[in-house]
């Protein structure tokens, strides 16, 4: 592997190959027009299969297609997703679940859930709705409710007045959070089958909670001052109760995986200060920034299974917000880092290529405000000390990739190194830069 330093990032990148080509837009786009800054939203959900978007904006719940062809609103309030997208699971009047059926928008009861609090998923056949209902004695139980019709089966009731976060891609576990005593949140799996609970994690403040890792694992944010140095982490806590939680990033929340668990999104700060949205491998590795360069506090967000993001948030421009939005973004053949960054332990890049396509991989210690290059798309983050990792020609097979191990030396923590890739498909004149990830070892708890 050659490596090269040069003095002008925009140098690097052009030297490295022939470049050529016209530009690719990459980024995020706006789903919404709100023109108010009082409204905000709370819960944006995209369809698995990533062809809509169900959000709220204030209390006015609405239903839009990713290509546009359909916007609506819709009378279903804080819905959940069937696994097939075809159809939403909400609710329109108090205690009553009802069908509304997706591109159709017919709707259809399902049953009444005396107390219902709120509906989290199905399993995986698509055949039962898991949510949760406040009983008679007003403590929160976890349902399970036939898609077909009937009465909900009450499973496990929470101690403590708990809050249920997600169930699992196989629709047998669900994670639930409550607070035993002040400043004290345990993380809790429950068995859809039996009903049994068991504490997996306990810490200060658990903010979010999703699974991840091939199910095996549930990572969650939390807040802990004391164990933490005030920040907020996102955590990977074994489920099975063997291992020590491991911090996989310094992010924030809200925190969602895609529909299989495999791929993690969050807000964090870009090596700006902003904050921007960020996706992850959901067993840890480098963050790739959906945006940078602006400050966008996240509200919500949510994952497809086919790499599309939907998330809410309010851009802030000279200290003032501008009117919350849900803004979509595609993910693009990012760039990979994988595994979970640890002292002394190995690093690999990848980048995809399709077959004739040319590429580079470039690492750099700092950042510069984004520069965009004529002919290329996507805008170029890297500064100075950028370094040429990694160049070739992809075979259509596997990615251009490097491995590398990161020195044993403790002062790397928390000390963030930033990638950027470059593509030029010669025969679709097409050249274009990644957007920018980040490879850093988190602090240890």
């Amino acid at each position: 592997m050659t490596r090269l330093r040069v003095s002008a990032p925009g140098a690097v990148l052009l030297a490295a190959l022939t470049l050529s080509g016209i530009a690719r837009a990459q980024g995020i786009r706006a789903l919404t027009n709100n023109t108010s800054t009082s409204v905000w939203s709370a819960h944006v959900r995209i369809s698995p299969d990533g062809l809509y978007v169900y959000y709220d904006l204030g209390t006015v719940w609405h239903l839009d297609a990713w290509d546009g062809s359909l916007r609506t609103t819709v009378p279903l309030i804080e819905g959940v997703w069937s696994r097939t997208s075809s159809a939403i699971y909400g609710s329109r009047t108090t205690d009553v679940v009802e069908r509304l059926a997706v591109p159709s928008l017919t709707l259809s009861l399902v049953g009444n859930v005396p107390g219902l609090v709120g509906l989290l998923g199905t399993d995986a056949a698509g055949t039962n709705l898991f949510g949760l209902r406040t009983n008679a004695a007003n403590a929160r139980v976890v349902f399970r409710l036939p898609t077909s019709g009937g009465a909900p089966v009450d499973l496990a009731t929470l101690p403590n007045f708990g809050f249920a976060h997600a169930v699992d891609p196989t629709g047998t576990t669900l994670l639930a959070v409550h607070s035993p005593r002040p400043f004290v949140s345990e993380l809790i799996a429950v068995d859809l089958t039996t009903g049994s609970m068991r504490t997996i994690a306990t810490h200060m403040a658990i903010l979010s909670a999703v699974f991840a890792d091939g199910y095996r694992a549930a990572a969650c944010e939390f807040f802990d001052p004391v164990a933490a140095s005030g920040r907020a982490d996102i955590v990977f806590t074994p489920v099975n109760g063997s291992g020590n939680p491991i911090v996989i990033s310094n992010g924030s929340a809200p925190v969602a995986a895609d529909p299989s668990a495999q791929m993690l999104a969050f807000p964090d700060y870009d090596p700006l200060a902003y904050e921007t949205p960020v996706v992850m491998d959901s067993r840890g590795g480098g963050q790739v920034f959906l945006d940078g360069g602006r400050w966008l506090s996240v509200s919500a967000i949510s994952m497809s299974g086919n790499g599309r993001v939907a998330f809410a948030a309010a851009e802030t421009v000279n200290s003032q917000f501008l009117p919350p939005q849900v803004y979509v973004a595609e993910l693009d053949r990012e760039l990979g880092v994988s595994p979970l960054p640890a002292l002394g332990g190995p690093a690999r890049l990848e980048l995809p290529l399709r077959a004739g396509e040319a590429g580079a991989i470039a690492l750099s210690t700092g950042v510069a405000l984004p520069t965009t290059i004529p002919g290329f798309g996507g805008q170029l983050f890297l500064d100075s000390s950028l370094l040429v990792v990694a160049a070739g020609v992809g075979s259509g097979s596997a990615p251009l990739a490097v491995t590398f191990s990161l020195p044993n030396d403790p002062v790397l923590e928390g000390r963030p190194f930033f990638l950027q890739g470059v593509r030029v498909d010669p025969g679709l004149n097409r050249s274009e830069l990644t957007r920018l990830a980040q490879l850093m070892v988190p602090f240890p708890r």
